[in-house]
């Protein structure tokens, strides 16, 4: 977590989970569900190339196990920026009716997963 002064409101990089489960792009969509099936409370895969460009998600239950990742995945899925306010990150995700949301630097690699906290 990024170290901040008390009166400063709370951003995204303070509370992203920087372990996400993480694919590449070339790999089996069978890949990406046993990378899925060892980590509780994950429901997509972030797909990334070789500079770790975010280019989609695979959710746990894409079926077609064969299938390469590129053909099972969302492509292109909304992120965030570590700099936006925590606040309005939950709003957000709120607002969209999804529970969490990749974030990612200007270039697109990824750096983490924002997840909405259990009520």
């Amino acid at each position: 977590p990024t170290v901040r002064r008390s009166d400063e409101p709370a951003r995204v990089m303070s509370a992203m989970e920087r372990d996400a489960p993480m694919c590449h792009v070339d790999a089996t969509l069978e890949h990406a569900i046993d990378s899925l099936e060892s980590r509780d409370g994950w429901h997509h895969c972030v797909v990334v190339n070789d500079a770790g460009v975010v280019m989609g998600l695979v959710p746990f239950d894409a079926g077609g196990l064969s299938r390469p990742l590129a053909d099972a995945m969302r492509a292109g899925p909304t992120t965030i920026r570590p700099d936006v306010l925590l606040d309005e990150a939950f709003d957000g995700l709120r607002a969209s009716k999804v529970t969490e949301r990749v974030v990612t630097d200007p270039t697109g690699r990824l750096l983490g997963v924002l997840r909405l906290p259990a009520d």
